[in-house]
């Protein structure tokens, strides 16, 4: 993505999202909480760093995908918004995809050196048809 503007992002993603057009859902939404304990030891360097390790982790490789961070609830949290098409065309499998998101939200707990298990960061995925409502983001992390 060359774009840092919601707006444009969505446009960018929808070009590539355009080429399928069987698939309805066609964007996935994954929030990636931080443990409150952590959000202040954990600078945007890090996040970033999470952000790709967890996309890399869900087979997101050849698929666009944004991360941004903000905090509209008590908790800091990310957002991942993926492009289920990918750039050659193929639809990300989207079965089961709360319960690998949330392993792979404890894999990288555990690899940080936290506890897993109710401790770890918690996720959680949808699908949508469309992602060009923009949210209140703080922290724009890093466009694919």
């Amino acid at each position: 993505l060359c774009s840092r503007e919601p707006k444009a992002i969505y446009e960018e993603m929808k070009v590539v999202s355009d080429y399928n057009t069987r698939c309805r859902n066609k964007f996935l939404r994954i929030e990636i909480g931080i443990a409150p304990q952590d959000e202040r030891k954990l600078p945007v360097s890090e996040l970033m760093r999470i952000a790709h390790l967890f996309a890399k982790q869900m087979g997101l490789d050849n698929h666009q995908w944004v991360a941004v961070t903000h905090k509209d609830t008590d908790n800091r949290h990310l957002h991942i918004i993926a492009n289920r098409i990918s750039l050659y065309g193929e639809v990300y499998d989207t079965t089961f995809v709360s319960n690998r998101t949330a392993r792979v939200a404890e894999r990288l707990d555990y690899r940080k050196g936290g506890q897993g298990g109710e401790e770890a960061s918690e996720s959680k995925s949808q699908s949508y048809e469309r992602t060009d409502q923009a949210t209140n983001t703080e922290d724009l992390l890093c466009p694919t």
